[in-house]
């Protein structure tokens, strides 16, 4: 559709690439801002209604005709997807990395779409060479001292650091109590490593699992109910020492959990609601509080 050679070199961002390379690897040609489309009909000098489209879409229902080079410059690179470890190499050593991935499903324009990088992953076979690079997490950390307490706070694919952390504290002999809350819509289906959990919790590393699902059981109530429900037990573990995090969904779960979390403070640590917002920024501050959301 572009009219080029898929070999011919296109620059890009003061770099060389050959059309075809930089079109699959470069460029995010999906799901494009509203200002990127803007940009683009001020390029061919045409009237675009003020929504996101598809790259592919602007080529064929508005042909850039001579300046389809000069719409490719308006391409913005492809953003990092980011995803946490759910393996500890101290448990399964430098030679494996677990990723524990949900494919993002949306609708676009009425129709289902998906995310680029979990669609990707989740059709890849096995014994497929990928290119990723390492991010360091330098706040979402187990505590240095292996007795101090933690409470996990990870609903759907949230679940995946604390699968590591668990690892990595059976490994070491931690001896730090460990609580963990984690939800998904359904019991039957979507219990994330359900036979490491509830072995964990059998040997008793886990000393706690609080569960919340939509189908299939009758721990039915959301997260930040059970975190209400049990909030004496976690001030009390707070206390203590506690480290609290809280991965998965920033929007709503997140949100909600946090309110949850501030209202569990000022009702059983007596403080208003000002003063207990005050409180979970200063657990923030010491890294007792931290959140892997997204």
């Amino acid at each position: 559709i572009t009219g080029l050679d898929p070999q011919e070199n296109i620059g890009w961002k003061n770099e060389t690439y050959p059309l075809k390379y930089l079109l699959q690897h470069k460029v995010n040609l999906l799901h494009l801002s509203q200002r990127k489309v803007k940009a683009y009909a001020s390029l061919i000098e045409q009237d675009i209604p003020d929504m996101r489209m598809d790259f592919y879409d602007l080529l064929r229902i508005y042909p850039p005709r001579e300046k389809i080079k000069e719409a490719i410059q308006l391409l913005d690179g492809l953003t990092p997807r980011i995803y946490t470890l759910s393996s500890s190499f101290e448990a399964q050593g430098d030679r494996e990395l677990h990723l524990t991935v949900l494919r993002t499903e949306f609708e676009k324009q009425e129709e289902a779409a998906f995310g680029l990088c979990s669609s990707y992953l989740c059709q890849q076979a096995v014994d497929t060479k990928l290119s990723f690079f390492l991010h360091r997490q330098k706040n979402f950390r187990l505590p240095a001292k292996e007795d101090t307490p933690i409470i996990m706070i990870g609903p759907g694919t949230g679940i995946a650091p604390f699968r590591a952390f668990l690892a990595e504290r059976e490994i070491l002999g931690a001896t730090g109590k460990n609580w963990l809350f984690f939800g998904e819509e359904n019991f039957i289906t979507d219990f994330y490593y359900q036979t490491e959990i509830q072995n964990w919790q059998s040997m008793g590393l886990l000393e706690r699992v609080d569960l919340s699902f939509e189908k299939g059981t009758s721990h039915t109530k959301p997260v930040e109910e059970k975190i209400r429900e049990q909030g004496l037990q976690i001030w009390q573990r707070i206390q203590e020492g506690a480290y609290v995090y809280v991965s998965g969904d920033k929007e709503p779960m997140s949100i909600k959990v946090e309110e949850a979390l501030i209202e569990v403070i000022a009702k059983h640590g007596n403080h208003s609601d000002e003063e207990a917002k005050g409180f979970l920024k200063q657990l923030a501050r010491e890294n007792r509080y931290a959140k892997d959301v997204y």
